[in-house]
């Protein structure tokens, strides 16, 4: 099935909400309405702060990629992360998440990101062969920890 990514704006807030939530719900994150409102907006509204693209087969919306900025002096200039990567459940499987992440690699580079990394949960074998698959390698000598603020 062909997928198309599409860079979204604040106007399509209504239509990301329902799948932030479903994403926090199938990864167990605690979040509000309001918070995943306001951190969304944020991120819409800020092209410094990073990017979002609604995944699109067709006309039907089936997902989306959530990417944060920074600048990282191991990586020598800009990079990004990950921050969330949905795919509606009846639409997994089908190389749609393949197909997304090679989308966004050349967007990635035409813009002088160095590296994208991402997390993915330890028990999430088929996600886990998808990012192998498109080039992603864990980094097994660290640990991501997280201090909240």
């Amino acid at each position: 099935m062909q997928a198309t990514l599409i860079i979204a704006s604040e106007a399509d807030l209504g239509e990301l909400l329902p799948m932030v939530a479903r994403y926090h719900e199938t990864e167990r994150i605690a979040s509000s309405p309001e918070e995943r409102t306001r951190a969304l907006r944020t991120l819409l509204r800020d092209p410094k702060a990073g990017v979002v693209w609604i995944i699109r087969c067709g006309k039907m919306t089936v997902g989306y990629i959530a990417l944060c900025f920074c600048y990282s002096i191991e990586f020598g200039g800009y990079d990004s992360f990950i921050d969330e990567f949905f795919i509606e459940e009846g639409h997994r499987g089908q190389g749609i998440g393949t197909r997304s992440l090679e989308h966004i690699v050349p967007e990635l580079q035409r813009q002088g990101i160095r590296a994208v990394s991402l997390e993915v949960g330890n028990s999430n074998e088929s996600a886990k062969g998808l990012y192998l698959r498109c080039g992603f390698e864990p980094r097994n000598r660290y640990s991501v920890m997280t201090r909240l603020l």
